[in-house]
């Protein structure tokens, strides 16, 4: 009993490593070396545990702004790695935010995506892997 018992909590908490945690739905915009405050800032009620497989991912636009000279936005999410620039550009364009904050926007967007497969790296998978480590451990001395 004690055996079946440890078996399931353990695929449970292997199960739960799998996933990375992210920022996602948080934006920062710089224009003309200066950062904005009015856009939604990466905390903790933005952090969101991504899909098995998918890894942290940051969209950065750079534009020029026709009276402050060059700008950049950055937004931050869960994502593939190798994703199409060009694609997550023109999607990124059809959002209500990402349009008011390009409306400003003289010539053409240049967009890079950057992927990261820690926790936050857009920080707890160590501090997951410890938790899931110390778990373990209670597991196997409390059968043995």
């Amino acid at each position: 009993m004690k055996m079946s018992a440890a078996v399931i909590i353990l695929l449970a908490l292997i199960a739960t490593g799998d996933s990375l945690k992210c920022y996602e739905g948080c934006f920062s915009y710089e224009a003309g070396g200066v950062s904005s405050d009015a856009v939604t800032a990466c905390d903790s009620s933005k952090e969101v545990d991504c899909e098995t497989d998918e890894v942290c991912s940051t969209l950065k636009i750079s534009f020029d702004v026709l009276v402050v000279g060059s700008a950049v936005m950055k937004t931050h999410s869960c994502g593939t790695k190798g994703a199409d620039a060009d694609a997550a550009c023109t999607a990124a364009e059809s959002d209500t935010l990402t349009r008011v904050l390009l409306s400003g926007a003289t010539g053409d967007l240049t967009c890079e995506i950057s992927t990261c497969e820690t926790e936050l790296c857009n920080s707890g998978f160590t501090a997951r892997v410890s938790v899931l480590v110390l778990a373990a451990a209670v597991v196997f001395y409390g059968l043995f």
